[in-house]
């Protein structure tokens, strides 16, 4: 699992862009595929069943259209290397929380060389983001996952730490997350003793806290000039400290007029609509003479930086729905799953925040397509293990069980 996780840093064009990784998943994947768990694992079964729908419909969807042949090629066989993934993970990090540990690990000295090896613009303007910041949370968390730790306390605290130095690095998203998940994760078993709907009450006021909190130090330039100046510009976008999550993506308001204009049927994959890109225009990011947007205007795709809008504008509000189904058993897996019952429950309350970010905040690109894999894989893992230890009886052991 390291080295598949090490091989994300290579990329190659075949049909479309794909990463190292997906060249592995797609010789081997279809071999691993877990027909007996697809059988007995009706969440698994479910998943399965709506990415079928999507590939069936993006199909339909990209012929409908009158896509060309080579972008009907990627919009596929990206769902297919997203399907394969999910069951190449589950075969190889299911069983164990140390080849999640090990995969964490390749991804980061991936991430690492990366830097070196193939910079990009954005790799010399925040290094810390795409780069250094992840790299240094997934070998804590390798390390953790390795070592098999279970304590609260030692997550919580490496988190908080990690969201610090994200703070200070103004990799805010990021930051924010490992807070929430920290605190989360500390006060997990004095949580779950809650009704469900002061749970529920309670993520929904957290989240706003960290929010209010954010806006208050970025605003005051506790976390940097260059922060302070990222928020007014989010805030000017989003409107206010509550909507400052959306702000600085001004992708949305082009995402979602052509929605709203086609709900229910897609535009394609990699669909060329020019008019769509004058709702991205913003006065801060996307000027008429930015070089962001006379990249979008030289290939007129539809804005999108989210990976349930992105896939609902290609193929309609099938993929719609199946990331909102997935969305809401996150969020009802972390307020329903103790976190002490398996030991994946601390890296799946990680992993579901992350994926939760994702589905609203990411697009649906080639490293994020196996990382969401990943994401949902452990999730998934952990609420099987923690239902089964909460409805199997435990019995006091004795010297006759341990005997027989």
């Amino acid at each position: 699992m390291f080295l598949f996780g090490v091989s994300s840093v290579y990329t190659i064009s075949f049909v479309g862009t794909i990463s190292g990784q997906e060249v592995i998943i797609g010789l081997i994947g279809p071999w691993l595929i877990p027909w007996r768990e697809l059988k007995s694992n009706r969440i698994l079964y479910g998943i399965t069943l709506g990415v079928l729908a999507w590939l069936i419909i993006q199909i339909v969807t990209d012929v409908y259209r009158d896509i060309p042949l080579n972008d009907l090629a990627k919009g596929s066989a990206r769902i297919v290397f997203f399907i394969l993934g999910l069951y190449f993970l589950w075969r190889c990090v299911a069983t164990d929380v140390r080849r999640a540990g090990a995969y964490l690990l390749g991804t980061a000295s991936a991430g690492i060389a990366s830097y070196f090896l193939f910079p990009s613009e954005m790799s010399f303007s925040d290094p810390w983001k795409w780069h250094f910041g992840p790299a240094v949370m997934s070998v804590i968390f390798s390390a953790l996952c390795f070592f098999r730790v279970r304590s609260v306390w030692m997550w919580a605290v490496g988190l908080l730490l990690i969201g610090v130095a994200n703070a200070l690095f103004n990799f805010r998203s990021l930051a924010g997350i490992n807070v929430a998940v920290g605190g989360f994760i500390l006060f997990n078993s004095f949580i779950l003793r809650m009704p469900l709907w002061f749970r529920s009450c309670l993520a929904v006021g957290g989240a706003i806290l960290i929010l209010f909190i954010y806006s208050i130090t970025a605003s005051t330039g506790l976390l940097g000039e260059q922060a302070r100046l990222k928020y007014e510009s989010q805030l000017r976008e989003g409107g206010t400290f509550l909507t400052v999550m959306s702000g600085g993506r001004s992708e949305y308001r082009a995402s979602t007029k052509a929605i709203s204009d086609s709900p229910i049927i897609g535009f394609g994959s990699w669909a060329q609509r020019p008019e769509y890109i004058m709702y991205a225009l913003d006065e801060e990011k996307f000027t008429s003479d930015s070089y962001a947007f006379k990249q979008m205007l030289s290939n007129g795709y539809i804005p999108t930086h989210s990976m349930l809008l992105g896939t609902w504008v290609d193929a309609g509000i099938i993929p719609g729905l199946l990331w909102m189904y997935l969305w809401f058993f996150i969020i009802r897996c972390l307020l329903t799953n103790r976190i002490g019952l398996s030991e994946f429950g601390p890296l799946s309350a990680i992993m579901a925040v992350g994926l939760l970010w994702s589905i609203l905040f990411s697009p649906f690109g080639s490293s994020n397509r196996t990382a969401a894999a990943f994401c949902i894989v452990v999730v998934v893992r952990h609420y099987l293990l923690s239902r089964r230890a909460v409805e199997l009886p435990v019995y006091p052991i004795s010297s006759t069980a341990l005997s027989g």
